[in-house]
């Protein structure tokens, strides 16, 4: 069942049976990633670091991506760190001691 809800939001990220929707698509990736699937923590990393379907917020998107590297999501530790290239020592700290935190 907690596949269900990644693989929905895989389908409507894509517009796979209808019109993309990026809100929808990162609603149900929160969804998945409070369930343990894990690779949704570096999909909502990406849609926040685009802006897709979510407010843009490059430290919302290492946030995640910080909880991606932590759960090994392949690609995860690259995206964290190009994320955090962009960002500030406080913003970084921020962002890590979220994903410590995160349950």
């Amino acid at each position: 069942m907690v596949e269900a809800k990644f693989n929905l939001a895989v389908m409507l990220l894509d517009g796979v049976g209808g019109a993309a929707d990026g809100k929808a698509a990162a609603e149900f990736f929160v969804a998945a990633a409070r369930d343990g699937v894990t690779v949704s923590f570096l999909h909502l990393a990406i849609l926040y670091n685009r802006g897709e379907g979510v407010e843009r917020d490059p430290v919302e998107a290492l946030k995640w991506a910080c909880l991606a590297r932590q759960a090994k999501v392949p690609r995860a530790s690259g995206v964290a760190e190009s994320l955090a290239s962009g960002l500030s020592g406080e913003q970084i700290a921020d962002a890590e001691a979220w994903a410590r935190a995160w349950k």
